[in-house]
């Protein structure tokens, strides 16, 4: 995959539709430790990733660190 956020968001969307939230979780952590820092085209879909894996993040329990990415998908000027 190249580096279009929202690419990554919809691939991992699939795995959640699949019912493999784990897997969808760890694509969007693979993208963001990885790619984010790379996207530059896209920059207006750089918020979904961080959407996606917040909400699955709250799903799994994990309240903190959803609310940071939240809160970093806020503060994008896209």
């Amino acid at each position: 995959m190249g580096v279009c956020p929202q690419a990554w968001a919809d691939c991992a969307e699939e795995f959640v539709k699949a019912g493999d939230s784990a897997k969808a979780i760890d694509l969007l952590e693979e993208y963001l430790a990885r790619h984010a820092a790379r996207v530059t085209a896209y920059a207006c879909y750089e918020t979904a990733p961080l959407r996606l894996l917040a909400r699955l993040l709250a799903d799994v329990g994990e309240p903190e660190r959803a609310a940071e990415l939240m809160a970093r998908a806020r503060a994008s000027p896209h």
